[in-house]
């Protein structure tokens, strides 16, 4: 009985400590408002980066975390828009408010928000105190998306036909693209095969870089070690790389491995208010005025864009609301 009652008393404690927090925050983000009404100068954006524990995997981040916070941080008045970048490590969230957004009622908002999501992700480590960003190099960002195209398919496009032409744009610095699905060769090498015909793997990485074939090598499955290389190879050809000789037999790249064409992500999953997309960056010179910049990229778009096929959605958010009108199709 008496262990019962501290339980209860302990969840009873820990919920009303979050009661407390929200308590708080809501008294001050209502005296903020009071104080400063109509303080809307400035158009505001935040980042959230919220850091994971070591060993976590990327697709369990964005199965478990990613969604729990683009539920609550996308629901804030105001939201223009917000792009969420996962990685093995963690979660980024960039937040963009509309111009008649005032600092700091949104940052209180988010100060809220941050405040009850805390209790109910203990493995990601969330900032108590958001800030306002101060990277004034950051232009827009250009969503790829598709129910039709792969990410592949989207990060060919945005490679090919969208970052060269946006770098062509005066006062533009650096043109990123987040999220992309890129695609290699995968040779799954099985090492007792290997060990049978008296080969290591280093033998068979020597074998194909005498072909002009790069790899590099990463875990697999148990028994297994997975060689990336370059796809621009082809999987029946590679296969029929001699690797070794045992007894006057030729031993190919097939006896040993699984070759495929697979693709895979940069590192990074991106999504642009809550659908998956391929995200292009586009960040301005520092001498660069932001509205020149901006005016300049919706020109250039307004003609990149339509060469998309159909079935490729795209949106974009501008960081200089006021220069431009956003574009969606």
């Amino acid at each position: 009985m008496a262990t019962g009652r501290t339980r209860s008393e302990i969840v009873g404690f820990v919920a009303g400590g979050i009661f407390l927090a929200a308590f708080i925050a809501v008294a001050g983000w209502v005296i903020a408002t009071q104080v400063t009404p109509g303080r809307s100068a400035a158009e505001v954006s935040t980042t959230i980066d919220a850091a994971l524990m070591a060993g976590t995997k990327i697709e369990a981040t964005r199965a478990m975390i990613t969604p729990q916070l683009e539920q609550q941080l996308g629901t804030i008045e105001g939201l223009a828009f917000m792009v969420s970048l996962t990685r093995a490590d963690g979660v980024t969230i960039v937040l963009k408010f509309k111009p008649d957004i005032g600092e700091e009622p949104t940052l209180a908002a988010v100060r809220i928000r941050l405040a009850l999501m805390r209790a109910s992700l203990p493995a990601a480590r969330l900032p108590v105190s958001p800030s306002v960003d101060t990277n004034p190099q950051r232009i827009a960002y250009v969503a790829l998306s598709s129910d039709r195209f792969t990410r592949a398919e989207l990060a060919r496009f945005a490679e090919r036909f969208v970052k060269p032409r946006v770098q062509e744009i005066v006062g533009v610095g650096e043109v990123r693209i987040l999220g992309a699905m890129r695609e290699e060769l995968r040779i799954r090498v099985d090492q007792a095969r290997l060990a049978a015909r008296g080969l290591s793997l280093q033998a068979l990485e020597a074998a194909l870089r005498q072909h002009r074939i790069e790899t590099r090598a990463e875990p697999g499955e148990p028994g297994m070690t997975e060689l990336w290389a370059p796809a621009t190879q082809d999987p029946e050809r590679i296969g029929g790389i001699v690797i070794g000789v045992q007894q006057d037999v030729p031993i190919y790249l097939r006896d040993v491995a699984r070759i495929s064409r697979d693709a895979r992500h940069d590192g990074t999953l991106a999504r642009f208010n809550g659908r998956d997309a391929v995200i292009v960056e586009v960040l301005k010179r520092p001498e660069a005025d932001a509205g020149e910049v901006s005016r300049g990229l919706v020109q250039r778009l307004a003609v990149v864009l339509p060469m998309a096929p159909p079935g490729l959605r795209y949106e974009t958010g501008y960081f200089c609301a006021r220069c431009v009108e956003p574009r969606r199709r």
